[in-house]
């Protein structure tokens, strides 16, 4: 029998969220990537849900909660999922976040420390690395002369026959993603330099004081080693699916 899935809406100050919920018992976080929203969760609800309360937002801006109506960052999203879990009166939850909702949930782990039971981040994103080409290229996906996505679909038909389709299509799948999210576009790639570089984790990480599982697929290896080897209390491991994914955090719950 599967998990029964509520679903709920609260007026905040910028705004009304809405959100997944299920279960009973220690609450869970769960907060999606860019480009997606709340029901990402839901096979993860069907497991985890049977032992604990699992809360699933849309940040303002994604799914079915109210485009954002100032301009947007980390912090930002964090100080609204701080009005938003007080407002149903959460005092201790483990955070689940996924690559911007791993950004995220560190930055709310940051600002409020005392509320945080566990972090759990697969392929976190929001640290700084020197010579960053993937980020570099994902940007160029969205300039207005979409030069590099003709490129791609050009070399396409050679990539298959070298072994590169699957990565080249991944690519192009990945701009329509972001076309389709005006919000991702403009937390990730359309803000100054000089703000995102303001909110990356590198020299904070350190601070984090509650123990945290990251969670790496290959598109995050990186990401995620540099995570692992800034945050204290953290441990590393490889999945390849979410199946593996979701045992793997049952089991590092039932361990806390």
């Amino acid at each position: 029998m599967g998990c029964v899935v509520r679903n709920g809406r609260l007026r905040l100050n910028q705004g009304q969220i809405f959100w997944r919920e299920t279960g009973q018992g220690e609450a869970i976080a769960f907060i999606h990537r860019e480009y997606s929203d709340g029901s990402q969760w839901l096979d993860f609800f069907e497991n985890l849900g049977r032992d604990h309360q699992c809360f699933a937002p849309d940040l303002l801006g994604f799914g079915d909660s109210d485009p954002a109506v100032s301009s947007q960052s980390i912090q930002w999203q964090s100080e609204i999922l701080a009005e938003f879990f007080s407002q149903l009166n959460l005092k201790k939850i483990y955070f689940v976040g996924d690559s911007l909702g791993a950004w995220v949930a560190a930055r709310y782990a940051l600002n409020n420390p005392e509320q945080i039971q566990g972090l759990v981040l697969l392929s976190p994103i929001g640290f700084e690395a020197p010579n960053n080409a993937g980020y570099f290229l994902e940007k160029c996906l969205l300039l207005p002369i979409p030069i590099l996505p003709w490129g791609l679909k050009l070399l396409y038909p050679l990539g298959k026959l070298i072994g590169l389709g699957h990565k080249i299509q991944k690519l192009l799948n990945y701009r329509q993603q972001l076309l389709k999210s005006p919000a991702s576009r403009r937390l990730l790639f359309q803000r100054h330099p000089s703000e995102i570089q303001a909110e990356y984790l590198n020299s904070e990480l350190s601070q984090l004081t509650a123990p945290t599982l990251i969670v790496s697929a290959d598109q995050g290896s990186h990401q995620a080693l540099l995570f692992a080897q800034k945050i204290p209390q953290s441990q590393m491991v490889k999945v390849q699916d979410n199946i593996e994914a979701i045992a793997l955090i049952k089991n590092w719950l039932k361990q806390q």
